[in-house]
């Protein structure tokens, strides 16, 4: 099947019984017994599929992967639950992501979220190596490559290209899209929590209520063009969900926290030893 087998269609057909003649083939070549299999068994099956990377995602651990072989090129991943094991033909859709990362094992819908360290940042593609730094005028920005340059002025399928997305400012030599450069204020950045223009460095501020909207009365009847009328309730403005946990203290019998995780919906995390202020201010960074 990751293969493309051309014996696929064969495989599967419960009719035909070579699924589980391949698979005692298979238990036969590891050194496995028949019956109920753990993570020592899995390694046994590793060893026996060098060329494959096993990965094991256990629904008793919270989806979270608790077994993952040696990198390869190929790799199958298993969905542990009840006792029983299901292949995952796809790791983005597991995930309810659009992409995955087969090496840091974390999904991600944006390329520029891609958690490998060795991504260009100018034209978003892996092993973009320094050869000749390239001036692009249109954007103000500095390319490694004639490739390099030559990528970041392709358009992406429906997606603008990162030339006609991004600016440098070449007062303050910050990148910032070309949507927001008309409210660009150098050296500062707006507060995604109070929605004000600040210096990052000193601002402090805190989560603000949420406004509610105002509902026309029966009374005033409707008007579809009246853009501070809405529904109540309305989905679409629902906040983002956070999710934290604390590490406490109790030397006095209350208990002190002294540590603070916090984790968005998209796996993004941020943990906080000092809680002074810590929290309050840098949690907005992650909403």
């Amino acid at each position: 099947m990751l293969d493309k087998d051309p014996k696929y269609k064969s495989i599967v057909d419960h009719r035909r019984g070579m699924q589980s003649r391949l698979a005692r083939e298979l238990h036969e070549a590891a050194g496995v017994s028949l019956g109920p299999c753990g993570i020592p068994e899995v390694k046994m099956f590793q060893a026996a599929l060098p060329d494959y990377q096993l990965n094991v995602i256990s629904k008793e651990h919270l989806n979270a992967l608790i077994y993952s072989g040696p990198e390869t090129e190929k790799h199958l991943y298993l969905y542990h639950h009840d006792s029983h094991y299901n292949v995952i033909t796809s790791m983005p859709a597991f995930l309810a992501r659009k992409q995955y990362c087969h090496k840091f094992k974390k999904g991600f819908d944006k390329i520029t979220d891609h958690p490998c360290g060795d991504l260009c940042k100018l034209c978003n593609t892996q092993n973009c190596p320094i050869v000749e730094w390239k001036f692009c005028k249109d954007c103000n920005r500095f390319f490694k490559c004639d490739e390099c340059f030559n990528r970041h002025k392709d358009d992406a399928g429906p997606a603008q290209s990162l030339c006609r997305a991004l600016i440098k400012c070449m007062k303050c030599k910050r990148v910032v899209t070309r949507a927001s450069l008309r409210d660009h204020h150098c050296g500062k950045v707006r507060c995604s929590t109070c929605q004000k223009y600040v210096k990052p460095e000193n601002h402090q501020c805190y989560l603000q209520p949420v406004k509610a909207k105002k509902a026309r009365s029966p009374e005033e009847g409707n008007n579809l063009l009246d853009d501070d009328v809405a529904v109540e309730n309305d989905v679409e403005d629902t906040k983002n969900l956070m999710f934290f946990d604390f590490e406490c203290t109790q030397d006095d019998g209350k208990h002190v926290p002294n540590l603070c995780v916090v984790q968005n919906e998209s796996g993004d995390e941020k943990v906080f030893s000092d809680l002074d202020h810590a929290c309050v201010i840098n949690v907005k960074s992650i909403l």
